[in-house]
């Protein structure tokens, strides 16, 4: 997946907790000196993908983990559906 592909996910992910939720900002994350993935903050929530893991992980304000998603199995979820 792509970038906005994953930014598309994260917020539709997101909207069985708030439906009207829009993204605060992103911020790139580096182990070392190589991209390892993004954060996105949105009010009262954040999520974080790991590019090496294929994972992203979903957390409330307080930064407890509410859910977490592998997009590569999500991605093969839709094209089943088609």
């Amino acid at each position: 997946m792509n970038l906005s592909e994953i930014r598309e996910l994260v917020q539709n992910s997101l909207r069985g907790f708030r439906p009207d939720i829009k993204p605060l900002g992103e911020r790139v994350l580096l182990k070392g000196r190589f991209y390892a993935g993004r954060r996105f903050e949105f009010e009262g929530f954040s999520a974080v993908w790991f590019i090496d893991a294929d994972e992203i992980k979903f957390f409330d304000g307080s930064g407890k983990l509410l859910f977490s998603i592998h997009p590569s199995e999500t991605q093969q979820e839709v094209r089943r559906a088609a």
